[in-house]
């Protein structure tokens, strides 16, 4: 969180997005299109499925969120969960 890096993410078949990362601590944010996609409430849930991201922001074409601050530890790894529902 004391610079402003910027990492991607490689999606596998079944919806799981992966980056590795150097050891520090992190904000996850995400975007989706406003029209198509709405969040799901945050920590609503078992932990194991519940989205881990709260909405953050939203234009005329995109809904932003963010996940609290995590820290990921040397050689560790940390898991984000997010939910998306359709928009009505």
């Amino acid at each position: 969180m004391d610079d402003e890096d910027l990492y991607g993410a490689a999606n596998t078949f079944d919806g799981q997005y992966s980056e590795q990362v150097p050891a520090k601590q992190y904000y996850a944010e995400i975007k989706v299109q406003t029209s198509r996609w709405q969040f799901t409430t945050p920590d609503a849930g078992d932990d194991r499925v519940d989205s881990d991201f709260a909405t953050s922001g939203e234009n005329q074409y995109y809904r932003t969120a963010r996940a609290a601050p995590l820290t990921v530890p040397d050689g560790g790894s940390v898991q984000v969960d997010v939910g998306v529902a359709a928009s009505s």
